[in-house]
């Protein structure tokens, strides 16, 4: 059993931003003011920062949690480029579905399909059903529901 996620994070450490990240959703859930948990995540992400560097489990969890969306989306890409460098295909996966969602919540079709093609291509070294059926709700998105496109 591997003790690391696929950037070399020690999964104890790892299971530390899970828990923290449930936390914040869950206050974010019940309406009630996550900024505490945000700053409680951002700590820790810093903490794990200086003990791994700037890897993409990190920099794609940082994006996930802040509210400036500039910032967000160049965190993603710092950390499709990390990912790239590593060779990390389950990151290089997860990283490009974000950055699909952003530009898919942005109205940008361009650039949505262009990320949806990175992700269509990152999904077979690294197939995932969640990742697969955001690829599947944004490409019917794209095309329009009954069209014949395929993403190819």
């Amino acid at each position: 059993m591997k003790n690391c996620t696929s950037d070399g994070i020690s999964l104890n450490d790892w299971e530390k931003v899970e828990d923290l990240a449930i936390e914040y959703t869950n206050v974010t859930l019940s309406d009630s003011d996550n900024s505490v948990f945000r700053e409680k995540l951002n700590r820790l992400l810093t903490e794990l920062e200086d003990k791994y560097g700037r890897l993409p489990s990190l920099l794609a969890t940082e994006a996930d949690f802040i509210l400036d969306k500039k910032r967000a989306l160049s965190l993603l890409k710092e950390a499709y480029v990390c990912a790239l460098e590593l060779n990390d295909e389950k990151n290089l996966s997860y990283i490009s579905s974000s950055i699909v969602e952003f530009y898919n919540d942005e109205n940008n079709i361009k650039l949505t399909a262009f990320w949806l093609e990175i992700l269509k291509k990152h999904l077979i070294n690294h197939n995932d059903d969640y990742l697969t059926s955001i690829y599947d709700d944004v490409l019917v998105r794209l095309c329009g529901e009954g069209s014949d496109c395929k993403g190819n």
